[in-house]
């Protein structure tokens, strides 16, 4: 793997991007957008102030936060601090958050406001806990440090820590019921990066959509790292609803969305639904072109078949990617009728999280494709087991509830 580390990737965007779109959300006040510039500047900030307070190389700092911009300069601001980013499950309880936070001992919490009850509650459990910081609300609360407060550190000495130490401890509790921590280097990170970005032609005319919660791999290493190597201007939602969604699609063209199986099963039937309130004339004309459409088997003509549909998904939408559960043949086939292709991917926590996956080279419906750049597997002959090598196998399971 290439020598890289987290500052240059920050500089090298920014110098290239400087102006463009990098992050952004809907608010009630309207478009909350950070600029490649704007995530450098709040990323320092918080890594200088991180340093300032006393944080050390190798300490944790829990994330309790919603998807939202400001999120993803946590994630860079914990980097170039030297230090630990454990992002959380906003739907967790504060017994489960306890027993998390409990067996990693944070020197201190970044949240949301929306969920800044629980983190006071946290610091007066758990005893590790210094300091909450909060990363939204422009200063409104001002019993607490916010993220958009702090002063600008354009000479702060950053702390460059070598690719095989822990830069995340995600926790899963994967198929045993109990929550174990894993660690995840950057190098596990880079290897994703670095090998999602040769399956995709993916540049800075790309709008994602994100809508998988922070705290898994498979939005930090593809939906976020993955696409902003590329250039490429995430959007958060707020809403699962599709019917909430393909306007935001609509508004800002989006081109790509990373999801999971019972989304798009969801996104299928509201379409269905509304196919079926279609007058007979036109219902009738729907089939006739999906039968074509499923005989032909022709991305183009499909495309051109089913423009209107297309429509609502900002006319520019290229496809899906999905993972974390098995894909549903029919939903599959029936996005693709339209001319929208998804491509399925394998994985786990433990590999940070891309094993194999279908590309736009190489995709077979039914299957979650080859292994990805620098990454071997193979079948145990006696157990069946799929064993796998790579640069993206966590450090290991260091903490465990």
């Amino acid at each position: 793997m290439e020598n890289i580390n987290i500052l240059s990737f920050i500089e090298q965007r920014t110098k290239e991007l400087e102006n463009h779109i990098a992050l952004g959300i809907r608010s009630n006040l309207g478009w909350n957008e950070i600029t490649f510039k704007g995530l450098n500047i709040l990323s320092r900030r918080l890594a200088g102030y991180l340093i300032d307070i006393g944080i050390n190389k190798g300490d944790k700092i829990a994330i309790l936060s919603e998807s939202m911009p400001e999120l993803g300069a946590t994630l860079f601001a914990n980097f170039l601090a030297g230090a630990v980013s454990v992002p959380l499950d906003v739907k967790l309880t504060i017994y489960e958050l306890e027993h998390i936070l409990s067996d990693c001992m944070p020197r201190a919490i970044l949240v949301s406001s929306a969920h800044l009850n629980d983190a006071v509650k946290l610091k007066e459990i758990i005893p590790s806990v210094e300091h909450i910081i909060l990363l939204d609300g422009k200063g409104a609360n001002v019993d607490y440090v916010n993220l958009h407060t702090l002063e600008d550190r354009p000479d702060k000495k950053w702390r460059h820590r070598a690719l095989d130490k822990t830069a995340l401890i995600v926790y899963t509790s994967g198929t045993t019921g109990n929550p174990k921590g894993v660690e995840t280097t950057g190098r596990n990170i880079y290897s994703q990066v670095q090998a999602v970005g040769k399956c995709f032609n993916f540049n800075s005319n790309d709008a994602m959509l994100s809508i998988l919660p922070m705290n898994h791999l498979f939005e930090i290493s593809v939906g976020f790292m993955t696409f902003l190597n590329k250039g490429a201007s995430i959007y958060y939602s707020n809403s699962l609803k599709p019917k909430d969604i393909f306007p935001l699609m609509q508004e800002k063209k989006i081109t790509f969305m990373v999801a999971v199986p019972a989304f798009l099963k969801l996104m299928k039937n509201t379409l269905e639904a509304e196919i079926k309130q279609y007058g007979p004339f036109k219902r009738m004309f729907f089939n006739f072109k999906y039968n074509i459409a499923r005989i032909l088997k022709n991305k183009l003509i499909s495309r051109i078949l089913f423009g209107e549909i297309r429509a609502k998904f900002g006319g520019k939408f290229k496809g899906f990617m999905s993972g974390g559960a098995p894909l549903d043949i029919d939903v599959a086939k029936f996005f693709e009728n339209i001319g929208i292709y998804i491509y399925e991917v394998y994985g786990l926590t433990e590999s940070s999280p891309i094993i194999t996956m279908n590309t736009q080279k190489h995709r077979k419906l039914g299957s979650v494709g080859r292994p990805i750049y620098n990454v071997q597997i193979r079948i145990d002959k006696n157990t069946s087991e799929l064993q796998v090598k790579g640069e993206n196998i966590m450090k290991g399971y260091k903490y465990g509830i």
